[in-house]
């Protein structure tokens, strides 16, 4: 068992990044056409592998708004159940549908099919855009349907004693909730990033590092995030074992990659580690690649659809030098490209924009005119 991935106890699902709220704290943007989703059926068989091999506690679904898709939450908890896992958690808006029967029949099939606690989302931002009535007809229909627990959790800005209006405002959403006999829970106070960043950020100090709350210690993974596109650590379920991601599983710093239909790891401490295909090598950066690079980068043909700046030669070389040498101290991972037939350099490649939250990344990477076209 991998021994960063031992104490795991906790699995959780977001469902979609599409929502049906535009609440103005949200950390994950702007995602409300999103039609990519989890698939519950593979979802479920996940929770299955991975409780058969680790003591987990709890699970969880959530969005975006998780109900937009209902049949794939409910084949997660039902799995869940079966698994044994107690704490089976859902977080909503519960603004999915205004048909009252819908929502009497979503609400049944929750409890039905194994979701023990949930966590409603309702304070002064989810209701800038999302009725109330609606909201509290969902909660009304769970309390009937014999939901074990339910709680209101609200986002608060600064802190739950802050006095400013968005915080004024939530107080008087939570008292309607409170007239239902709906418990409260601490909520969570909204993190600088998305739109919270956007259009609340008078409200942040700018000059203090933020901490995001939901960051795992890499060294010791409690809890996995699977993403909406199946991505999960450095893996993704459509495409690997979920066994082996976690046996491949390697902290930053350390590295991973997936080739030739297996994992690729290096335990110990180094950037950008050779990695072969049948016709290419990926390496480090080495001064006598500028010649080649510098050829590359400043064909015509390729400044069609990559703008480089117009640098002299000399400036060029500087740039190519600073490449070289940023690749030994980034945190991104890069590599030059080269034919495994004949060691001729025919571009780079690097890793970047790596967002760990959702084990997102952008890829990058420039070749050779003469290589186009080969796959």
């Amino acid at each position: 068992m991998n021994k960063y991935i031992k104490n795991l106890n906790r699995i959780e699902f977001m469902i979609t990044l599409a929502c049906t709220g535009r609440c103005k704290h949200c950390s994950e943007g702007e995602h409300r056409f999103s039609g990519e989703h989890i698939d519950g059926n593979i979802a479920a068989e996940i929770v299955r592998r991975i409780s058969e091999n680790y003591d987990i506690k709890s699970l969880m679904t959530f969005g975006g708004e998780p109900l937009l898709y209902p049949e794939e939450v409910y084949k997660i908890h039902t799995a869940a159940r079966e698994m044994g896992i107690s704490k089976r958690q859902m977080i909503t808006n519960g603004f999915f549908s205004r048909d009252t029967e819908k929502i009497q029949l979503v609400a049944q099939k929750l409890v039905d099919n194994g979701v023990n606690d949930i966590l409603l989302s309702a304070d002064a931002f989810h209701q800038e855009s999302i009725p109330l009535e609606p909201v509290m007809t969902f909660a009304k229909a769970l309390i009937k349907a014999g939901i074990h627990r339910l709680c209101v959790h609200p986002a608060w800005l600064v802190d739950s004693q802050s006095d400013n209006p968005y915080n004024i405002k939530t107080r008087e959403i939570l008292k309607e909730f409170q007239n239902m006999g709906i418990e409260e829970s601490s909520g969570n106070i909204i993190f600088p990033s998305g739109n919270a960043l956007k259009y609340l950020k008078e409200y942040f100090d700018s000059d203090t590092p933020q901490i995001s709350p939901y960051t795992e210690n890499p060294q010791d993974i409690r809890a996995i995030c699977v993403s909406p596109n199946g991505d999960v650590l450095q893996g993704n379920i459509y495409k690997n074992d979920i066994l082996e991601i976690f046996e491949s599983y390697l902290p930053a710093g350390k590295t991973t990659a997936y080739a030739d239909n297996k994992f690729i790891s290096q335990e110990d401490f180094m950037l950008s580690p050779k990695l072969e295909t049948e016709r290419l090598i990926l390496r480090r950066y080495k001064e006598t690649d500028i010649d080649a690079l510098y050829e590359i980068i400043t064909d015509e043909r390729l400044a069609k659809y990559i703008k480089y700046p117009n640098l002299t030669k000399e400036e060029e070389m500087n740039c190519i030098k600073s490449w070289i040498k940023d690749a030994d101290e980034s945190d991104y991972e890069k590599w030059v490209i080269e034919t495994k037939d004949n060691n001729i350099v025919v571009g780079n490649i690097d890793v970047n924009t790596v967002i760990k939250k959702h084990n997102y990344c952008n890829v990058g990477y420039t070749i050779r005119y003469e290589y186009w076209g080969n796959g």
